[in-house]
């Protein structure tokens, strides 16, 4: 007997777990106090009081982890370059995501996409970069 394509599908790709991602700072006491708040509702004032306990124990987490992550960067400063940038990228947390990769955008914001508008716009691009009117003089 044939297997519908779902079947072949739940038999042989692996399902997603769907746990939210939480931020690195964030530790399982913390996780406790959210279910806890999460759970309780309906007592405003249970619920004050724990979002305020779970906003104070996050900023200090986060400092914590904060602290630990820039003394793993001083120690590497001079040793390990690539890591100590790895680490620093980590900490800052901006990642550069580029929605297309090979498209650029052109000089009134629309996409490009072909090869040959790619190329001709980093040729102008370059042209404006480097054009410089320093070096011709005038005649006095």
């Amino acid at each position: 007997m044939e297997n519908s394509p779902n079947d072949v599908i739940e038999e042989n790709v692996p399902k997603k777990d769907k746990t939210k991602e939480h931020k690195k700072w964030i530790n399982k006491e913390i996780l406790d106090f959210m279910e806890e708040r999460r759970k309780s509702k309906s007592v405003e004032a249970k619920y004050k009081d724990l979002n305020r306990n779970i906003n104070i124990k996050c900023k200090a987490a986060k400092e914590e982890w904060i602290n630990q992550q820039c003394q793993e960067i001083e120690q590497k400063l001079n040793v390990d370059s690539k890591f100590m940038h790895a680490k620093i990228k980590d900490v800052s947390g901006k990642k550069i995501k580029c929605s297309s990769p090979g498209c650029i955008k052109s000089k009134d914001g629309t996409m490009l996409m072909e090869k040959n508008e790619i190329l001709n716009r980093w040729s102008e691009y370059v042209e404006d970069l480097f054009n410089d009117d320093r070096y011709k003089k005038t005649k006095i």
